[in-house]
């Protein structure tokens, strides 16, 4: 189970996510936890039910897509009509690409 099974902010709370990436190389899920404007990182090879923010302030957060490398992360933001790339610990992504309509996955 991931979280307490409670809506919240805390790393072990997700508010309304929608989307999650496995990330093979690592055995991480990555979630988009799209309540807290944020993205959650949980590694599957623990038993806590603990995340690690790896990015924030993210508004309109829908759908996320993690490199090999694991630190580069793509975000679709569905009302903000585009995908940002993120780099893990950054404080703001950057667009990609032309704009896309109401962008729910990548």
């Amino acid at each position: 189970m991931v979280g307490t099974n409670s809506q919240g902010n805390a790393s072990n709370e997700l508010s309304l996510p929608q989307g999650i990436f496995l990330h093979r190389q690592s055995n991480t899920l990555y979630v988009a936890d799209t309540g807290n404007r944020c993205i959650q990182m949980l590694s599957l090879n623990q038993s806590s039910t603990m995340g690690v923010t790896v990015a924030s302030n993210i508004d309109s957060l829908a759908g996320i897509y993690v490199d090999d490398d694991g630190i580069t992360i793509y975000v679709a933001l569905r009302y903000e009509n585009r995908v940002e790339k993120w780099i893990e610990g950054e404080s703001r992504g950057e667009q990609v690409g032309n704009q896309c309509k109401q962008c729910i996955s990548v």
